[in-house]
């Protein structure tokens, strides 16, 4: 009988101890690690993620803004063309009293084409 309670606390002490290495602290603490740092790899990843959205749109902008002034510089040029360097008055006549209605000022280029006319009220 001694026999059989030395071998039952022996089969018990394997027990527990398979028990207690099986569930050890360090084992639950390394796998609570690894998750903490999974998440803290993510949000790494989505912040890196954002910053390079934010630089990729900053550029986008930069490039639509001096899309946009080349295109005003192109119209300011248009506008201040050196072909554009005679003008004339006119008078609007009407066609059925023969009334002057208004005068203006027109802008001819050198070719003699009308580029634009600004109207006078009377």
């Amino acid at each position: 009988m001694k026999v059989m309670k030395i071998r039952l606390k022996l089969l018990f002490f394997v027990f527990a101890l398979i028990f207690v290495i099986g569930c050890s602290k360090e084992e639950e603490k390394e796998d609570y690690s690894t998750v903490s740092n999974m998440i803290a790899d993510r949000n790494k990843a989505r912040l890196n993620q954002a910053a390079q959205k934010k630089a990729s749109a900053k550029k986008t902008i930069e490039v639509e803004e001096k899309l946009s002034e080349n295109i005003s510089n192109s119209q300011t040029e248009k506008q201040k063309m050196p072909g554009i360097t005679f003008e004339e008055n006119v008078k609007i006549i009407s066609e059925s009293s023969g009334k002057t209605i208004a005068t203006g000022i027109a802008y001819l280029d050198k070719s003699g084409k009308i580029i634009n006319i600004r109207v006078k009220n009377r």
